[in-house]
């Protein structure tokens, strides 16, 4: 009797420590699963991001172009002269007179960690935040852009409806015109 009486508290201490154990064990499965998931969606932002980089680094060459552009219609415009080495790119002037490129964030992770609940998976604050600074500054850009070609429309839609142009083949994001794919009615 004596035996059975020592033996519940060491097999009581024995079942508690296994318990202790097992919950330390599944609480580590969790923390390796958690660093898991970090470090894939943090992978699949950086893509994004790399990608995001290199779209608006064009789009950013093509900006400066199509504002180099503009400016020169603008002010032959405004003197009623056009020289003729700079009638290319008046041309191109007029053919991207209003296009903007706002913008890119390549934001398909971004938006699944939000829809799914996971984006407190990233465990750094300084990263999330980042993140949403930088959507939320992209869709700023993208709502101002609507309000830029809604005060130029009537612009836009004269030189659209005055003049036309003549292409044979596709033409590059960077929009380049020649003088004699212009025609003016």
């Amino acid at each position: 009797m004596l035996h059975f009486l020592i033996s519940i508290p060491r097999n009581l201490i024995v079942v508690t420590v296994g318990v202790f154990i097992a919950i330390q064990g599944d609480n580590l499965i969790d923390s390796i699963e958690q660093a898991h998931a970090e470090v894939f969606y943090l992978q699949r932002l950086s893509k994004d991001i790399q990608t995001s980089i290199k779209q608006n680094a064009s789009k950013n060459e093509n900006m400066l172009r199509y504002t180099q552009h503009a400016t020169l219609v603008v002010e032959s415009v405004t003197k009623c002269e056009l020289p003729d080495l700079s009638r290319d790119a008046f041309a191109s002037g007029l053919f991207t007179l209003g296009k903007l490129n706002p913008p890119f964030f390549a934001s398909g992770t971004m938006q699944e960690l939000l829809a799914t609940g996971s984006f407190g998976s990233i465990s750094s604050t300084e990263i999330r935040d980042s993140l949403l600074s930088v959507s939320q500054a992209v869709e700023a850009v993208r709502r101002l852009e609507a309000q830029v070609i809604g005060r130029i429309a009537p612009q836009i839609e004269y030189v659209e409806r005055n003049v036309s142009f003549v292409f044979t083949g596709p033409i590059s994001g960077s929009a380049e015109v020649k003088w004699d794919q212009v025609v003016l009615d």
